[in-house]
């Protein structure tokens, strides 16, 4: 069975590789994509009506998701890492990003896991907009009236 916390040893390679990159990043970008974001809650919110109110995260949320999955995907194909579960992988290096977004004075919004899954879901639906016509609403603009 794999692991889901990595060592020390492996902790800080993920940290200092991971770290190295982040300068070239714009963290003010990822601040905005991150601030009050959620996932889509159908009770309030159609696919399409929650894709427009996020739309202008898209940005961040690519570059955070594109970000996170390139060094989950290097780590993966360390030796060193066999042992250990991707959750564990991609969860150290959300903790990476989460400290770089702190020293910009960046306390609230910062990633977490449900937000990334999040973005993944805002990225695959503007990428793919066949996916707003799935789900409850069937892809409409607007939440149907509801009886009394």
């Amino acid at each position: 069975m794999k692991k889901v916390k990595l060592n020390r040893r492996l902790s800080k390679i993920v940290h200092d590789a991971v770290s190295e990159e982040l300068g070239i990043y714009d963290m003010h970008k990822w601040k905005l994509a991150c601030r009050g974001f959620g996932p889509i809650h159908y009770v309030s919110n159609t696919r399409k009506m929650w894709l427009e109110k996020n739309r202008y995260r898209i940005e961040g949320a690519r570059e955070i998701v594109d970000f996170v999955g390139k060094w989950v995907t290097h780590f993966r194909n360390r030796d060193e890492f066999d042992s250990y579960t991707v959750a564990a992988m991609k969860q150290e290096v959300i903790l990476v990003i989460r400290k770089a977004q702190q020293k910009i004075k960046n306390e609230k919004g910062i990633l977490n896991s449900v937000k990334l899954n999040g973005f993944k879901t805002l990225v695959k639906w503007a990428d793919n907009p066949k996916e707003l016509k799935k789900g409850p609403y069937k892809g409409r603009a607007t939440l149907p009236k509801r009886s009394a």
